[in-house]
């Protein structure tokens, strides 16, 4: 991905005479991705907002299919769950219902500690 992007600003900056090449390319790009969402949703998308698809798109692909295993919160949990601490609750319910369990909440741990 890094190499990606830094042969685009090195062809853009040679082929279009330095920072003002790469501002246009990258103009060129927003506007083909507007296009592409224009003619996908077919409503009007400006650059801005094709920048911002463009970002969260590239945001998610990076978090949920190309990041390392090993880096941040993981995505497995053992029992089938996302192994994030912010899903465990959603994590328990699901493997409850799944077990036939009833339904007993996730004490959170600070909120149970006694108070001073």
């Amino acid at each position: 991905c890094g190499g990606g992007a830094a042969a685009f600003v090195y062809q853009s900056a040679r082929g279009g005479g330095g920072a003002r090449g790469v501002a246009d390319g990258l103009r060129r790009g927003l506007s083909r991705a507007a296009a592409a969402a224009e003619a996908t949703t077919g409503q009007r998308v400006s650059e801005a907002q094709a920048a911002a698809l463009l970002l969260a798109g590239g945001y998610m692909l990076w978090r949920f299919v190309l990041r390392p295993s090993g880096a941040g919160a993981g995505r497995g949990g053992g029992e089938g769950g996302f192994g994030d601490t912010e899903f465990a609750a959603y994590d328990k319910g699901w493997n409850d219902a799944l077990e036939k369990r009833k339904y007993a909440p996730v004490l959170d741990p600070v909120a149970a500690e006694p108070r001073a």
